[in-house]
C-alpha cells in the first residue's frame, strides 16, 4: 500500500497513536485503582487487626505454658488412697471434674431458666411453667430419663357430668385398696356411703368451674400416688419409716458421725424413675390447677366465696377449701388444701407429707397476706417432700413463713416445692430448709418482692448427700441470711475457734465424708442460689456461698444489680476434698468480702473453683489463703472482665493467682502417686479498667498493678512440679470463653 503525503499520509499513525494513548491511559488509571483498593484492604486490615482484642485467658495460658486442657480431672483407678467408688455422685460431675470451665456453661443454663419461667407475667400466661421450672432445674440433674415432654395428666373432662367428682373421689378409695360401702344382714350400710347425696351436699357452694379444675386435680393426684406406690413397692415400710423420722442430717453427715444404713438400703430398691414420675404429675396438675383456678377469679366477679368452708377426709388426706375471708387451716394429713383470698393462718403440716402413708400435699393460696407458722418441732411443712411430693403454693400477698426444721422447700426421696409469686416476703426457719435436698430434691422459688430469707444451715440452696437444693428468686431486692454467730445458734466451725457457724448455705453442694469414720462415702449433690434482678445481700459465716464439699457442687448466679457479699472461711467459689464451687455475677458494681480467708475462688484438696464477675467496679477482699488461691492440687480461677477494680489481700505471697506449694508434688509418696502426677492451676485475670491493688495496711502493692503480670511460684518451678500460679492484669483485652452466651 502505497502512503500518501499530507495530512491523509499521517492520518493512520495519529489514529494509531491515539489509540495506544487511550490504552496507556486505561492501562496506568487501572494500576492506579489497584493500588488504591490495595491500600483501603490494608488499612482496612490494619483497622480490623487493631480492633481485635487480646485474648487474656489464653495469654494467661501461654504465658504459663499449658493448655486448657490442663484444668481439670481424670482421676486414675491405680492412684491409691484417692477415694474410689464414692456413690450417688451427680449426673455431671465426673465431666465437670474434668472440664470445670464448663462450670459456667452448667451454671448459665440454670439461671436462663429461672429467667424465662420465674415471672409473673408467665405465669399469668402458661399452666406448665412450674412444671417447667422444677424440671429443668433438678429433675434433669438429678435422674436425667424423665426428659420433661410432660407429665401425661388429665386435662380435660367432661363439664356436665354431675358425678365426676364423686367418681374421682371413689377412685381414691380403689387405688387405696378401701371400701367405701360396708355391707351388714345383705344390704349395704348406708351410714358409710359417702359418695351420693353427701358428697353433692358437700361441694354444692362450689363454683361449677372450680369444681371441674378440682376434679381433675384430683383425678391427676391419685394417678401421682398410685406411680409413687410403683416406686417403693420393693422397698421396706420399715426403713421408710425409720428415714422419715430421721431430722439430725445436718449435724450428721458431713464427717460422717452417723452412719444410717437405711439410706443405702432404700437406694438399692426404689424405682427413682416411677417415683419422679409421680412428682411431675403432681407438680403438673398443680400448676394447671393453679392457672385455671386464677383465670377464674379475675374474671368472674360473681363468685360468693366469703363463707365458703369445705372439708372431707379421704384415704389420702384431708381435702379442705375456703374462701375469701380471714381462715385458719391446722390440718394433721393434708392431701389437698385450698384457699380463695384473704389473710389466713396456717399451722403444722403444710404442703407436706406427714408421714410415708400421705406422700402426696398440695396447697394453694390464690390471694391475701398469709402467715404459714409452724412451732411443732419435728415434723415437716410449708413444701417438704419425703418418700413423696409436698407443695405450698401462694400466687398473692406479702407473706411470712415461720418454721421449725425440714420445711420451706426440703425434699428427702421426693420432692418439696415452695413457691411463692407476688409480694415481700419473709421466711424464716433453722435447719434443713430454703431449698434443701438429702437423697431428694428441695425448692424455693419466688417470682417477685423485696424478699428476707434467714435460717441457721443447711440451705438456701443446698444439695447434701445425693440431693439437689436450689433457692431461686427473680426480681427484688432481696436479702439471704445463714445465721454467722455460734452464740445465736451453735453450729461453731473449728476453723474458726467455734465462734463462727458452719452454715452449707447459699450454693452448698455438701457430701459425706466417711473416711475418717466409717467408709462410707456418699457424694454430695448440686446446691445453687440464683438471683436474677435486683440489689441483693447475702451474709453467711463458713462453708457458703457457692461452696462444694466431697463430691458435691455449689453454684451462686446473681445475673444484675449492685450487690454486698459477706462471709468468713471456705466460702464464695471454694471448695474442699474432690469437689467444685463457682460464684458468678453478670452486671452490678459488688462486693465481694470474706472477713477471714479460704474464700474467693479458693481451692483445697483436689477441687475446682470458678468466680466470674462480667461487669462493673467490684470490690475483693480477703485476709489470707485466698482471692485465687489453688493449694492441695486444685484449679482455682477469677475472671473479672470489666470495670475499675480494688483487690485488697493480706499476704500476696498465698493469694492473688498464687498456687501454692507443698513437698507432696516433689515425689511420690511410699504408697501414693497421685499428688505427684496432678496438676495444678490458679490463674486470676482482670480483663480490663483501671484497677488498685492495696493490703490490708492500705499500702499499695509492688509486684501487682495494672497491666502487670506475676507468676508464682515461678516458671522453672512451675513446670517442674506442674504447679501454676499466675496473676495477669490487662488494660483493654476479653475472654472469649464466655461468647457464646
Amino acid at each position: 500500500m502505497k502512503i500518501k503525503t499530507g495530512n491523509q499520509a499521517i492520518r493512520p499513525y495519529s489514529m494509531v497513536s491515539k489509540k495506544i494513548n487511550i490504552t496507556a491511559k486505561k492501562i496506568i488509571t487501572f494500576v492506579f485503582l489497584m493500588i488504591f483498593i490495595c491500600v483501603l484492604s490494608i488499612n482496612k486490615v490494619q483497622a480490623q487487626g487493631s480492633n481485635n482484642k487480646q485474648d487474656a485467658f489464653q495469654t494467661a495460658l501461654d504465658s504459663l505454658g499449658i493448655s486448657q486442657d490442663d484444668i481439670g480431672y481424670k482421676p486414675k483407678t491405680y492412684w491409691l488412697k484417692y477415694p474410689q467408688q464414692v456413690p450417688y455422685k451427680f449426673i455431671a460431675f465426673d465431666d465437670l471434674f474434668a472440664e470445670p470451665l464448663k462450670l459456667y456453661d452448667y451454671s448459665k443454663t440454670m439461671s436462663n431458666i429461672v429467667s424465662e419461667f420465674l415471672k409473673p407475667e408467665v405465669f399469668a400466661k402458661s399452666s406448665n411453667v412450674m412444671f417447667k421450672l422444677v424440671q429443668s432445674l433438678s429433675i434433669d440433674r438429678y435422674i436425667g430419663s424423665n426428659r420433661g415432654y410432660g407429665a401425661n395428666i388429665i386435662k380435660q373432662i367432661n363439664a356436665n357430668d354431675t358425678n365426676a367428682l364423686s367418681d374421682a373421689l371413689k377412685n381414691i378409695y380403689t387405688i387405696c385398696n378401701k371400701e367405701t360401702t360396708g355391707r351388714s344382714f345383705e344390704d349395704t350400710y348406708q351410714s358409710k356411703n359417702i359418695f351420693d347425696t353427701q358428697i353433692k351436699d358437700k361441694f354444692s357452694s362450689l363454683p361449677l368451674e372450680i369444681k371441674v379444675s378440682l376434679t381433675k386435680l384430683i383425678i391427676n393426684l391419685t394417678d401421682a400416688y398410685r406411680w409413687r406406690q410403683i416406686a417403693v413397692r420393693n422397698v421396706s415400710p420399715k426403713d421408710m419409716q425409720r428415714v422419715f423420722h430421721i431430722r439430725d442430717l445436718a449435724f450428721t453427715q458431713g464427717d460422717g458421725n452417723i452412719y444410717y444404713p437405711e439410706f443405702d438400703d432404700i437406694m438399692k430398691t426404689i424405682d427413682l424413675q416411677s417415683l419422679y414420675y409421680s412428682s411431675q404429675k403432681v407438680v403438673a396438675s398443680t400448676d394447671l390447677f393453679r392457672y385455671e383456678v386464677d383465670s377464674l377469679l379475675k374474671n368472674r366477679k360473681e363468685y360468693k366465696l366469703d363463707n365458703l368452708n369445705i372439708s372431707i377426709e379421704t384415704p389420702l388426706g384431708i381435702i379442705q377449701i375456703k374462701g375469701s375471708g380471714k381462715d385458719t387451716h391446722n390440718v394433721i394429713n393434708p392431701f389437698i388444701i385450698i384457699d380463695l383470698g384473704g389473710e389466713d393462718t396456717y399451722t403444722g403440716v403444710v404442703g407436706a407429707n406427714s408421714s410415708p402413708e400421705y406422700p402426696i400435699s398440695v396447697c394453694l393460696d390464690f390471694r391475701g397476706d398469709d402467715k404459714y407458722i409452724n412451732k411443732q418441732v419435728g415434723i415437716a411443712t410449708q413444701g417438704a417432700g419425703i418418700f413423696g411430693t409436698g407443695i405450698l403454693l401462694d400466687l398473692e400477698g406479702n407473706d411470712t413463713y415461720i418454721s421449725e426444721n425440714y420445711s420451706q422447700g426440703l425434699g428427702i426421696f421426693g420432692i418439696g416445692l415452695l413457691l411463692d409469686i407476688k409480694g415481700n416476703d419473709e421466711y424464716n426457719m433453722e435447719n434443713s430448709g430454703q431449698g434443701c435436698g438429702y437423697f431428694g430434691i428441695g425448692l424455693n422459688f419466688d417470682a417477685t418482692g423485696n424478699d428476707k430469707f434467714y435460717f441457721y444451715g443447711d440451705g438456701q440452696g443446698m444439695g447434701g448427700v445425693n440431693g439437689i437444693g436450689v433457692l431461686a428468686n427473680y426480681s427484688g431486692n432481696d436479702e439471704y441470711i445463714a445465721e454467722p454467730d455460734s452464740k445465736v445458734f451453735n453450729r461453731g466451725d473449728y476453723h474458726s475457734g467455734k465462734s463462727i457457724n458452719l452454715n452449707n448455705a447459699q450454693g452448698a453442694g455438701y457430701g459425706r465424708r466417711g473416711d475418717g469414720s466409717d467408709g462410707h462415702n456418699w457424694a454430695g449433690g448440686i446446691g445453687a442460689i440464683i438471683d436474677i434482678k435486683g440489689d441483693d445481700r447475702y451474709i453467711s459465716g463458713n462453708f457458703s456461698l457457692g461452696i462444694g464439699y466431697w463430691f458435691g457442687l455449689g453454684i451462686v448466679y446473681d445475673n444484675e444489680g449492685n450487690d454486698y457479699y459477706k462471709s468468713n472461711y471456705f466460702t464464695h467459689a471454694s471448695a474442699a476434698h474432690f469437689a467444685m464451687g463457682v460464684l458468678i455475677d453478670e452486671k452490678g458494681n459488688d462486693k465481694h468480702i470474706v472477713e477471714q480467708g479460704a474464700g474467693i475462688s479458693f481451692g483445697w484438696d483436689w477441687t475446682n473453683t470458678l468466680l466470674i464477675d462480667k461487669q462493673g467496679d467490684d470490690l475483693y477482699q480477703a485476709k489470707t489463703i485466698s482471692i485465687a488461691n489453688a493449694a492441695l492440687r486444685s484449679n482455682s480461677l477469677l475472671f473479672d472482665l470489666e470495670g475499675n477494680d480494688t483487690y485488697k489481700f493480706g499476704n500476696e505471697d498465698n493469694s492473688m493467682g498464687t498456687a501454692s506449694h507443698t513437698g507432696s508434688f516433689e515425689s511420690p509418696s511410699l504408697v501414693s502417686t497421685y499428688f505427684y502426677e496432678g496438676t495444678q492451676v490458679a490463674i486470676l485475670t482482670d480483663v480490663s479498667g483501671d484497677d488498685k491493688y492495696i493490703d490490708f495496711d492500705n499500702k499499695k502493692s509492688e509486684n501487682l498493678k495494672n497491666n502487670s503480670f506475676r507468676l508464682n511460684p515461678k516458671k522453672e518451678e512451675a513446670s517442674k512440679y506442674r504447679n501454676f500460679g499466675i496473676f495477669f492484669d490487662f488494660e483493654n483485652a476479653e475472654i472469649n470463653l464466655f461468647d457464646s452466651w
